[in-house]
């Protein structure tokens, strides 16, 4: 909430009431759950992460329980050949779920409201944010690719 507020007194206060008046992190553990997903996995979060940021940018809203599953895998095979648990410590892993979390929630959120409401110009914007911070952040074209029961995949 401090970036926020930093960014913009106003709207930072705004995001800050929401939290305020809903529990956010225990709505987010039962949409996690109705996918067969942990809110307290390391990669149950990864996995919720890209769905919602594929959802955002194509505009859909959230993917089916067989989208996640296939990308849930996808993430666990990915995951098993990495060096993440040896190169990091379980702080670091910690600090890492709690930032997507908090990203994935404001997303959604977004995009869950503007769909409810037909906005399409904030669909749009969370969509053209979603896609050019995943390009920056980690070189992944959301855009061209499709979630499918297998994971994401090129279209």
């Amino acid at each position: 909430m401090d970036r926020a507020r930093a960014v913009d007194a106003a709207e930072g206060e705004a995001l800050a009431q929401v939290f305020r008046d809903r529990d956010l992190f225990s709505e987010t553990a039962q949409n996690f759950m109705a996918y067969g997903l942990d809110i307290n996995d390391l990669g149950d979060v990864i996995t919720a992460y890209w769905a919602v940021n594929w959802g955002a940018v194509h505009q859909s809203g959230r993917p089916s329980v067989a989208q996640v599953q296939g990308l849930q895998q996808q993430f666990r095979t990915a995951l098993a050949g990495s060096q993440i648990n040896a190169k990091t410590t379980p702080a670091e892993r910690q600090q890492m779920a709690d930032d997507m979390l908090m990203r994935l929630i404001l997303i959604d959120g977004g995009v869950e409201q503007g769909l409810r409401e037909g906005n399409a110009a904030q669909l749009q914007s969370i969509s053209d944010y979603v896609q050019r911070s995943s390009l920056s952040s980690m070189s992944i074209d959301l855009a061209a690719l499709d979630l499918t029961t297998e994971g994401l995949a090129l279209r």
